[in-house]
């Protein structure tokens, strides 16, 4: 019987020693997850700091480009097209009327000449 207790005994102290290292690991394990979600925690915080910070400098440039004309005329970048130059004025031809037949003749003045 006291061989007994002692096997026991003996069950009870390796199975507390067991316990006690699967409670350390359990303990280790927590600590690595809290650890990783507070680097996730900081990761979304960066990446959500980054985000504001690009849409901030993308509306601080955006006002600043200024749109580049070209005109052909001036040769140069402008602040006007070549369609809309000051300084070119565009010749438009006479319009030269051609006499058409009058009532009394037939044909006009030059192809009955």
């Amino acid at each position: 019987m006291r061989s007994d207790f002692e096997d026991a005994m003996q069950k009870i102290r390796r199975l507390t020693e067991e316990k006690a290292a699967e409670d350390e690991e359990l303990h280790r394990l927590q600590e690595e997850v809290s650890q990783k979600q507070n680097e996730l925690v900081s990761l979304r915080i960066k990446e959500a700091n980054s985000t504001v910070q690009y849409d901030d400098a993308k509306k601080r440039i955006s006002p600043s480009i200024t749109e580049r004309w070209f005109c052909e005329h001036c040769d140069d970048f402008t602040e006007h097209t070549t369609e809309n130059c000051p300084h070119y004025v565009e010749v438009k031809p006479e319009v030269q009327e051609i006499p058409s037949a009058s009532n009394s003749d037939e044909y006009c003045e030059f192809c009955s000449g």
